[in-house]
C-alpha cells in the first residue's frame, strides 16, 4: 500500500528524484501489507537481497503486535502474534545481513494504533519500538522514529486521524511516514516541504 500512488514509498521516491536527479534513484517496494518481521525474514534474500540494493528501509512491527490480541489475550502477547524478543531477533538478523553486503539501512520504528482500543494496543506495541530503537542504536542504523512522530502530531492535532482503519495510512499519514524517512536519510526540511506543496 505504500508503494502505491500517494503512499509514502511513492512519496519518498518523488521527492529524491525530483531534488537528487543525478543520483539515478530507483526504489523497490518489496512490503506486503499484513506480513510480520518472521515472514519479512523468511524472504528477505529473495525479495530484497538478491536485488543487490545500496539502500534497506526496514519498516515492521504493528502486525507482530497485533496478532498477538485475541479473545484470551486482550493485552496481546498470544500465540498468533511475533513476541518482543522474536521481533528483535527477526530485526537484527536483517539488519546484519544487509551489514555483511555493505549495505545501509534506514529502520522505521512501528506507527501507533488508533481507535477504540489504542490504549492497551499501543501499551503492547511500545515494547517492539523501544527494541527498534535499541537495535537502531546498538548497530548504528539510521532511525526514522515513526511512533515518536506520530504520537507528537496526534498530540498537536488531536481531532485529526492518520489512518483509514486503526492501522493503515490515510493521505496525512502517509505524508507524515514520508517526511520522517526523509529527514532519517537527511534531506532538508525546505526540500520536503517544497515537494510537499501543490
Amino acid at each position: 500500500m505504500g508503494g502505491s500512488k500517494g503512499g509514502y514509498v511513492w512519496q519518498i521516491e518523488q521527492v529524491l528524484r525530483t531534488h537528487y536527479p543525478d543520483a539515478r534513484i530507483r526504489i523497490f517496494n518489496a512490503g506486503i501489507s499484513g506480513q510480520d518481521s518472521t515472514q519479512m525474514l523468511g524472504r528477505f534474500q529473495k525479495d530484497v537481497l538478491s536485488r543487490e540494493p545500496t539502500l534497506i528501509m526496514i519498516s515492521a512491527g504493528i502486525n507482530d503486535a497485533y496478532k498477538g490480541f485475541d479473545p484470551d489475550h486482550p493485552l496481546g502477547g498470544g500465540t498468533g502474534g511475533v513476541s518482543v524478543e522474536a521481533y528483535r531477533n527477526n530485526i537484527e538478523t536483517m539488519i546484519l545481513a544487509a551489514r555483511e553486503r555493505g549495505i545501509e539501512v534506514v529502520l522505521l520504528t512501528p506507527t501507533p494504533f488508533e481507535g477504540e482500543f489504542e490504549e492497551r494496543f499501543n501499551a503492547r506495541l511500545e515494547k517492539y519500538v523501544t527494541a527498534a530503537r535499541e537495535l537502531a542504536s546498538r548497530h548504528a542504523v539510521r532511525l526514522a522514529d515513526q511512533y515518536s512522530a506520530f504520537q507528537d502530531y496526534r498530540e498537536r492535532h488531536p481531532s485529526t486521524r492518520l489512518t483509514t482503519d486503526t492501522v493503515h495510512m490515510n493521505e496525512t499519514g502517509n505524508k507524515l511516514m514520508a517526511r520522517v524517512v526523509l529527514l532519517a536519510l537527511g534531506v532538508p526540511e525546505a526540500r520536503i516541504d517544497e515537494a510537499s506543496r501543490p
